[in-house]
């Protein structure tokens, strides 16, 4: 038998419990009798996606939709989008990223600053002209780079390495925070031992992340044929789940930095050098260790001394 009789009798009881129609009238407003259900945690891929005056614009119907939250490589393939700034390739990285991902949600964070507070709707499934300004991206690498980094630092750095790092973080600190800005003016003593010093480079990476994910929600999402419920987010912009990504890092004990893409990754193993493979990889090695491997690989057929 596969149902519950504690279950049952408890919702029986439940049920001859429940306030009956008459006591609640007047203070519920009533239910239409059927709803399509909305799906939580996509975002929308537009057609195509091109540079215009400092912008990345997404034209076109959607053609399909990314899932973030449920893929922690949205958050490497951010952080190399790094290395490509202010090289002939720039432009041809971050329009692959959106190709992969979408748009990253500048607009869409400036609509929904007009939404009453509360409500989440989002207007990305129209065929409105939706653009990201490349500073604003570019920022937001930037700030998404120095938490991860300043975490790692954090968890894994000799005492002796902390001054140095807390002379890399900006004063004031000007960070990108939702489709704003804003500024910590942190004060620091140099004699703060380095107990301290680690409480102040884990302050200014809380405070990167705190406000690009202030307006994430967690909701319940059903799995009809698991006939299961589990959860999912709600989110205005992209950038959104990748912020929330660099908070799950927040939450690992042990953070490193690729050798290979120089992105942070928390690894599985105390000897994983690289960074995770992405779920669309057929195979369990990373991409990076791949790569490096065919470079030593060809170096050395070259007669080329491998790095």
């Amino acid at each position: 038998m596969n149902e519950s009789p504690g279950a049952m009798s408890f919702l029986r009881e439940l049920g001859g419990r429940w306030p009956s129609p008459d006591y609640v009238e007047g203070s519920l407003q009533k239910v239409p009798a059927a709803q399509p259900l909305e799906v939580f945690g996509n975002w929308p891929i537009r057609q195509s996606y091109d540079m215009d005056g400092g912008e990345i614009v997404g034209t076109g119907p959607v053609n399909s939709h990314s899932f973030p939250a449920e893929s922690p490589e949205v958050l490497q393939e951010f952080f190399r989008l790094f290395s490509a700034f202010d090289t002939p390739s720039e432009t041809g990285a971050i329009l692959s990223f959106c190709e992969r991902w979408g748009g990253l949600g500048y607009s869409e964070l400036r609509r929904a600053e007009g939404i009453k507070s509360g409500s989440t709707a989002r207007t990305s499934e129209s065929r409105e002209r939706v653009a990201d300004p490349v500073t604003w991206v570019k920022a937001h690498v930037v700030a998404a780079y120095l938490a991860s980094t300043l975490l790692a630092v954090v968890k894994n750095e000799p005492d002796a390495n902390l001054i140095d790092a807390l002379a890399q973080i900006p004063r004031p600190l000007v960070f990108p925070a939702g489709s704003d800005y804003f500024s910590w003016h942190y004060l620091d003593d140099p004699q703060l031992g380095p107990e301290g010093t680690r409480k102040l480079l884990l302050s200014a990476a809380t405070q990167l992340i705190g406000p690009n994910v202030a307006g994430i929600h967690i909701v319940p999402q059903v799995d009809d044929e698991a006939m299961q419920v589990g959860t999912t987010l709600r989110f205005t912009a992209l950038i959104e789940v990748i912020w929330w990504h660099v908070l799950k890092l927040a939450e690992s004990p042990k953070l490193r930095v690729c050798q290979e893409c120089r992105s942070v990754f928390a690894p599985k193993r105390t000897n994983q050098v690289y960074c995770p493979p992405p779920a669309y990889s057929r195979g369990e090695e990373s991409l990076c260790a791949v790569r490096q491997r065919m470079r030593s690989y060809r170096n050395k057929k070259s007669g080329v001394e491998s790095k």
